[in-house]
């Protein structure tokens, strides 16, 4: 091979590329020597990843045994790429899976023993789902190709963006809506063993499907370092359904391209890497879309069952997927306008039941199943809805309202907050 062949400039770029990284390594290496202590951090790093790691697969475990069973059950074709269902699968067992902890804080149990005993029973009685799941996650991972320069490309991006995002999982907490709620409510449930309610922060009453995974994380581990690697893991499944529903509406390229479209806005990167919950709104959002679509390809209303599920689980996330639930029953009255009422009780009932245990925990905690919204609750005055409200101004409020034609490109572009 000659020496002006196209690879040796790419072969001498990676050189140098390492070589400037083994000499970061080994200055860190000498002016922080490995002592008793770091050893000790980073096993605590292996212990999160590993308790992340078991939780996210036991919990798809889970989510596969309940999304065959559905399909068996109603005769319904999934008909989606595996990547897709990969993250269905993720998504609803992660939702079986919170539940479960809100059920276990109710009874007063969530205690380290009950949790261990709890998922070491759970990937006992789903081995087989649990094994099926790994398989096609494999599968899919042995089937990356680098089809084209720019697919190439675009796999090198998205792995560097998501290495990079994962290192940051592994630093202190320290996002502002991790630190006065994302992270409060778990660290509470794991010290009192049960669910209680808080008269002080009216944040903590809002549903807390997300942060019961933190809880489960933190309440076997000790530690809230690892609750952040369950936001990246929710995040890594949202980016699963978005690239298998591309890629099976257009080709691999397609799916590549819109993974690495969504990681290269600043605030979806961002948000990987703290502990907050719009990652799975991200993940319920995509799945609500692609069962949708289904139910559009196939005109079996029965879709709408699942669609319901994972809206009602989204809605448990946060308040505001409400919105995109609105935005799918309009769509369900438009597409088919004779079978209105069928189709939207079938919709909303699937919706309510999802829900359902978020709702009975606001209403026997804050006298609202979906405080602090429109029926008040404990504790609740005209100074709390004053202070609520300023807590979250709105774009007139905080003189950005010139701002809104501009939101779509800025939001998703560079990824501003409003």
């Amino acid at each position: 091979m000659k020496n002006n062949h196209p690879i040796f400039p790419l072969l001498r770029s990676a050189a140098v590329l390492l070589s400037a990284a083994l000499l970061l390594v080994g200055y860190y290496w000498i002016h922080k020597p490995a002592d008793g202590g770091t050893l000790l951090r980073y096993a605590g790093y292996g212990l999160d990843a590993a308790v992340t790691f078991a939780l996210i697969v036991i919990a798809a475990g889970i989510g596969r045994a309940a999304t065959t069973l559905f399909f068996a059950r109603t005769g319904l074709v999934p008909g989606i790429h595996r990547a897709e269902r990969l993250a269905l699968d993720g998504g609803i067992g992660l939702a079986i899976v919170s539940i479960g902890g809100l059920a276990l804080g109710a009874a007063g149990g969530f205690k380290q023993i009950a949790l261990i005993a709890a998922l070491a029973a759970a990937a006992i009685l789903f081995r087989k789902p649990i094994r099926g799941w790994l398989s096609d996650g494999a599968a899919m991972a042995r089937a990356i190709r680098f089809e084209s320069r720019f697919t190439g490309f675009l796999i090198i991006v998205t792995l560097l963006l998501l290495g990079l995002a994962f290192v940051g999982t592994l630093t202190p907490p320290y996002a502002w809506d991790a630190m006065s709620y994302h992270l409060i409510e778990p660290r509470h449930l794991v010290e009192t063993g049960r669910l209680t309610a808080s008269s002080t922060n009216f944040y903590l009453g809002f549903p807390k499907a997300v942060e019961t995974l933190f809880a489960i994380v933190m309440g076997i581990t000790g530690r809230d370092t690892g609750t952040a690697l369950v936001h990246y893991s929710i995040g890594i499944l949202a980016l699963l359904a978005a690239a298998g529903c591309a890629r099976r509406l257009a080709n691999p390229q397609a799916g590549w391209l819109a993974v690495a479209l969504l990681l290269s806005s600043f605030n979806t990167w961002q948000l990987l890497n703290w502990q907050y919950v719009d990652m799975a709104v991200m993940l319920y959002g995509i799945l609500a879309f692609i069962i949708a679509l289904r139910w559009h390809e196939s005109g079996e209303s029965r879709w709408l069952i699942l669609l319901g599920l994972s809206c009602g689980f989204g809605f448990g996330v946060k308040y505001s997927y409400g919105s995109l639930i609105l935005a799918l029953a309009s769509c369900i009255i438009v597409r088919q306008p004779r079978r209105m009422i069928p189709n939207l009780l079938m919709f909303g009932l699937a919706a309510a039941i999802a829900y359902a245990p978020w709702a009975l925990r606001g209403l026997l905690l804050y006298g609202n199943p979906i405080y602090p919204y429109l029926l008040g609750g404990l504790n609740w005055s005209a100074e709390r809805t004053t202070a609520f409200n300023q807590a979250g101004l709105s774009m007139r409020e905080s003189n950005q309202l010139g701002e809104l034609p501009f939101l779509p490109f800025t939001a998703t572009i560079f990824g501003f907050n409003y």
